[in-house]
């Protein structure tokens, strides 16, 4: 990579009283002249070295971790060692000098560092491999062998494989920490109301679909959030509910206990009290939250008292297997919704399909 900024890694001779401001780096028959500017804290004199930003006079061909000999710019009296950390550093006005450290000091380390200091740095639009190639001296499918044992120790996480894109799970972390804020304050301005949809957080961060729904689904399974109709809402988070709406519920769940649910759609049960599909999904999540319904698959709702019932019937039939037909018969579901329950008890660790028929768990 044709590069005439780079941020370098320098050992200096022992007895060396002040880093020099210029310097002559040298590998092989390659000789360029360096103004270097020091990042915070200046170590050196054996405690580690110094990392330094070097303005190179020409531009050079440089690689992460290529070595150089470091020499005075006059005299040519030899001041230490360097090796390349960034081939292609960003100027030091666009930097924050103790981000940018800590991202050096993992460029210290070996191939695996390197691929997730790199990866952070792309933060969440990720990294491609061709740029990693660009920018260290890779061999030819070690970044198809390093990829999978980082993302197995939690380093990176591979977004893609043709091409290969990573992404640092730090980065990920972080926009989970973000969207966590995200959905405080919208519960905090809206608190009558439910979640967001994945599509406005999308346009917030203008982030990949894939990266997006990766976060999502990992704040899911660490229960900092609830999905629910494609709304997502901090798990901790239920809507106000007022003295009217309460008297909704009370119907509601009437209606849901009697069956009525099956024998009129949503849009029905709008129209019946004046709700904005809004309005009504939120009424459902209450009644979610506190236990009296239960959602299944396919979005249809049970009465969590027959549902129970349901289960004690599976319970005190002493069967060891179950067919549809006999399930029909217990419910007087018809087909078209004894499966989605059938369905909903396999997920809750009831019954467990085997062939044509369930077992009872």
């Amino acid at each position: 990579m044709m590069s005439n900024r780079i941020d370098v890694a320098l050992e200096f001779a022992a007895g060396l009283k002040t880093f020099p401001k210029e310097a002559v780096l040298a590998a092989g028959a390659t000789r360029v002249q360096a103004r270097l500017v020091y990042y915070p804290p200046v170590k050196g004199s054996g405690g580690g070295p110094v990392l330094a930003r070097a303005d190179l006079s020409v531009p050079a061909d440089v690689r992460w971790n290529d070595g150089f000999d470091l020499s005075a710019a006059r005299g040519g009296d030899a001041l230490g060692r360097g090796r390349v950390l960034h081939p292609q550093a960003p100027k030091l006005g666009q930097v924050r000098m103790a981000r940018r450290t800590g991202l050096l000091e993992k460029l210290l380390g070996g191939e695996g560092d390197m691929i997730q200091a790199f990866a952070l740095e792309k933060g969440v639009q990720g990294i491609r491999e061709d740029d990693l190639v660009e920018l260290a001296s890779l061999k030819p499918g070690r970044l198809e062998r390093l990829s999978p044992e980082l993302e197995s120790q939690g380093q990176i996480k591979i977004l893609s494989f043709s091409p290969l894109v990573l992404v640092a799970r730090d980065s990920l972390d972080l926009l989970g920490r973000k969207i966590l804020g995200v959905l405080a304050k919208h519960h905090e301005k809206h608190s009558d109301l439910g979640g967001i949809g994945a599509s406005l957080l999308r346009t917030r961060f203008r982030i990949p679909d894939k990266v997006l729904m990766l976060t999502l689904k990992a704040l899911q399974k660490s229960g900092d959030i609830v999905e629910d109709q494609g709304q997502y809402r901090l798990a901790a988070f239920l809507p106000s509910v007022s003295a009217e709406e309460e008297t909704i519920l009370a119907e509601l769940e009437a209606m849901c206990l009697k069956g009525e649910f099956y024998s009129v759609s949503l849009d029905e049960i709008r129209t019946r009290f004046r709700l904005t599909p809004a309005k009504l999904q939120k009424l459902l999540d209450v009644l979610v939250e506190r236990k009296r319904i239960v959602q299944g698959q396919d979005g249809f709702y049970l009465h969590s008292r027959w549902l129970g019932d349901i289960i004690e019937k599976l319970k005190l039939s002493k069967k060891k297997e179950l067919s549809v037909g006999d399930f029909k018969r217990m419910t007087g579901l018809t087909r078209k919704y004894a499966i989605p329950l059938l369905e909903l008890l396999d997920g809750m660790g009831v019954t467990r399909r085997k062939g044509p028929v369930r077992e009872i768990l």
